[in-house]
C-alpha cells in the first residue's frame, strides 16, 4: 500500500495520495443526482416547504430538508395518494435509478438536467 504521506512526483510537493481509498468496498459509495429545484413545479416546492415546516411525517420517499432544498432517498415508490398528482417528482426519481443513483439533492444553486422539465423560479 502506498504510503499516503509521500506524494508521487505528478502530484506536487506537499500533495497526498489517496490511491489506496479507490478500493474501498463499492456499498460504501452512493452516486447523487444533483439537480435544481426548478425541476419542481411551485405547488411541490410549496408543499415540501409545508412538510419541512410542520415536521410532517409523510414526506415522498425518504426526504432530508434544508433552507435551500431537498435530499431525497431514490426509492422505488412513492405514496399514491401524497405525490399522484405530481408528474415532476416521479420523473426526478426515474431519473436517478436509470442513472444509477441512489440519492437527488435538490438544491437552489443546482444544475439543470435538459432531459427533465424545467420551470422557472417564480418570485413570491
Amino acid at each position: 500500500m502506498p504510503d499516503p504521506d509521500s506524494a508521487p512526483a505528478e502530484l506536487g510537493p506537499g500533495a497526498r495520495d489517496f490511491g489506496h481509498v479507490a478500493s474501498a468496498p463499492s456499498g460504501n459509495v452512493r452516486r447523487l443526482l444533483d439537480l435544481s429545484t426548478g425541476h419542481l413545479p411551485r405547488a411541490d416546492r410549496d408543499r415540501l416547504e409545508r412538510v419541512r415546516e410542520t415536521d410532517n411525517a409523510s414526506p415522498p420517499a425518504s426526504c432530508l430538508a434544508g433552507p435551500y432544498g431537498w435530499l431525497f432517498s431514490v426509492a422505488t415508490d412513492l405514496v399514491p395518494e401524497l405525490w399522484g398528482h405530481s408528474a415532476a417528482l416521479p420523473a426526478i426519481l426515474a431519473r436517478a435509478r436509470a442513472l444509477g443513483c441512489d440519492y437527488v439533492l435538490l438544491d437552489s444553486d443546482g444544475p439543470v438536467d435538459e432531459v427533465l422539465p424545467f420551470v422557472a423560479r417564480q418570485s413570491g
